[in-house]
């Protein structure tokens, strides 16, 4: 099931309330009351300091208007009411279990490699934890003390282990895999660069300097960056955060390089932002290449992602449109709400976990505050994932998402109002 603009009045019913799709009979009436339902749970999220059992006191009337009984006020928005110390605890939860991961090397060793018969790292795998480290670090979660030297090995790795000189930049292959003349890729490289540059003061110029032929190299005409020849909405949309970065890098003086190279940034930043918003379909979606007629979340949000780090703000039509087609292309699939992928055999749809994460992440830097009641009852579910993936990106995956929307809460609220 899939949910359309006119019916998000029914999503806040449907999952705010009964957990599950409600039928056209209910509809009618339910949506009455599912207006001043709305305003008394944000309300609720307004006051993060304010006790639950406080809170249903203070508004025994508002509830009763609505016709909800307090007690079962109090049993069935358990989860939602108190989503926020969940977060927070179970946050704490997952930062120890990546830091208790990480190995000797400062890598975190997630995938079973067949041929070498031994588990093994990647740069994106690394860096993604590095990234949910520095999240952690920004919101105080552990002492810096707890965070300082696994951030700095988890660098380290990347910048001394991984980083090839053949190509200057990243692939996605096990260090063990990699010689003389393996090639960096562009998504890699990106995505690396992107984290690097936000995570460390400590990395060599030297690397971010080498990197830019590679990111520069892969755009053609229109503004796009290629994948194998092709061009690639989500190549583009790293090469944007990735060389926006850098730029900002640059503005800040923490970065040198010749003028010339500094006008080819600035100019693969805006085509490329041009050519983001041109390929943006009339519903607000992006697809994984231009060919492609299915909109797809993984785009969608990555590229909501590059035009707020270029500078689009939420009430931008493209950021806004964009959020709207996020939002309302949630599925009901096996008992949840979630964005959703093909299962393997492609049978059927299943819930994803990446796509998940990756579109939270997005509606949190890019929608309207008063909307995060959509991102909270996801972020429910991710919740409830994260102890089946101790040993896989996925666990990173979800921790970004929750830091995400606790700094989005409690330290970038007018930020994200803007």
């Amino acid at each position: 099931m899939t949910l359309h603009a006119e019916d998000r009045e029914d999503y806040w019913v449907s999952k705010a309330i009964i957990q599950k799709p409600i039928s056209d009979k209910d509809k009618k009436e339910l949506l009455k009351k599912s207006e001043k339902l709305k305003k008394l749970i944000e309300t609720f999220f307004g006051q993060p300091n304010i006790e639950l059992t406080e809170f249903l006191k203070d508004k025994k009337s508002d509830f009763d208007e609505i016709g909800l009984n307090i007690d079962y006020v109090n049993t069935t928005f358990a989860d939602i009411f108190n989503l926020d110390a969940r977060i927070r605890s179970n946050s704490i939860e997952i930062f120890k279990q990546i830091l208790f991961t990480q190995s000797p090397l400062g890598s975190w060793d997630f995938l079973y490699h067949q041929e070498l018969q031994k588990h093994v790292s990647n740069p994106w795998i690394t860096a993604t934890c590095l990234f949910s480290l520095h999240k952690a670090k920004l919101l105080s979660l552990l002492p810096d003390d707890a965070v300082k030297l696994p951030i700095m090995e988890a660098t380290d790795w990347l910048t001394k282990v991984t980083y090839l000189n053949t190509g200057r930049g990243w692939n996605n292959n096990p260090p063990e895999l990699n010689d003389d003349t393996s090639e960096a890729k562009l998504i890699d490289t990106c995505y690396v660069i992107s984290i690097l540059s936000q995570v460390s003061n400590n990395v060599s110029e030297e690397i971010f300097r080498n990197s830019l032929p590679l990111i520069l190299g892969k755009k053609d005409k229109s503004g796009a960056w290629l994948d194998n020849g092709n061009a690639d909405i989500i190549c583009t949309s790293y090469g944007i955060i990735a060389l926006t970065l850098l730029n900002q890098k640059l503005s800040d003086c923490e970065l040198k390089i010749p003028d010339n190279l500094k006008k080819d940034i600035i100019l693969a930043i805006e085509s490329g932002v041009e050519y983001l918003m041109l390929m943006q379909r009339r519903d607000g979606c992006w697809s994984e290449t231009p060919t492609c007629e299915q909109g797809d979340v993984l785009a969608t949000s990555l590229a909501l992602r590059a035009l707020r780090r270029y500078g689009l703000k939420r009430s931008d039509y493209p950021v806004r449109i964009g959020c709207n087609w996020l939002m309302t292309n949630f599925e009901y699939c096996e008992d949840t709400w979630c964005w959703t992928e093909e299962s393997r055999d492609k049978s059927k749809k299943i819930p994803s976990i990446e796509k998940t994460s990756a579109a939270v992440s997005a509606l949190l830097i890019s929608s309207n505050f008063t909307e995060f009641s959509y991102v909270r009852v996801v972020l429910l579910w991710l919740l409830d994932q994260w102890s089946d993936y101790k040993q896989n990106i996925y666990m990173a995956y979800i921790l970004c998402s929750l830091l995400d929307y606790l700094r989005a809460i409690y330290i970038e609220k007018e930020f994200f109002e803007t």
